[in-house]
């Protein structure tokens, strides 16, 4: 949603989870692929014109070095997704040729007054990317159920409600 609004042409999004693939093609994006159906490395290759700008959402190795394949010349890689470990066996060369500019962000708190005007305005429609809420005592518990069941939750939500006196 935020690429269209900063004028983006033809979004693509490549996964694994068709709920999140169908959740992207709701919010906005053009085209999804799914890469259980079709090797994404390959789909690149046979695109032709690679993309501007590729957001590496996942946050591994892997997908990063996907990332950096599918960018074009002069392109900008964009690391969204929180890495678990460091990276290994980047293809360093392919940074260098494609003179690719290497970007990162995690949430920064100067970019959330923006974000809520966007969502407070209708710009950005969050709602369906709450899976699941809970309330502060079930934090224990939650937290658990999100450690132990990654592939349900898009987003938890924890609601605080005021303290009565």
């Amino acid at each position: 949603q935020l690429e269209r609004l900063k004028g983006a042409g033809n979004i693509i999004t490549a996964g694994q989870r068709k709920e999140r693939l169908d959740m992207a093609l709701e919010l906005g994006c053009d085209v999804v692929l799914d890469s259980h159906e079709r090797d994404v490395e390959e789909w690149v290759r046979d695109a032709g014109d690679l993309p501007n700008v590729v957001i590496d959402a996942v946050g591994t190795s892997a997908s990063f070095t996907l990332a950096l394949k599918a960018a074009g010349r002069e392109g900008r890689v964009h690391l969204f997704g929180l890495p678990e470990a460091p990276f290994n066996n980047l293809p360093m060369d392919m940074i260098l040729w494609k003179e690719l500019v290497i970007t990162s962000s995690t949430g920064a708190t100067e970019y959330w007054p923006t974000a809520l005007d966007l969502i407070s305005r209708g710009y950005l429609k969050v709602k369906s990317l709450i899976s699941h809420t809970f309330t502060l005592e079930e934090a224990p518990s939650a937290l658990q159920f999100i450690k132990e069941h990654p592939k349900e939750i898009v987003k938890a939500l924890f609601i605080m409600e005021e303290a009565s006196e």
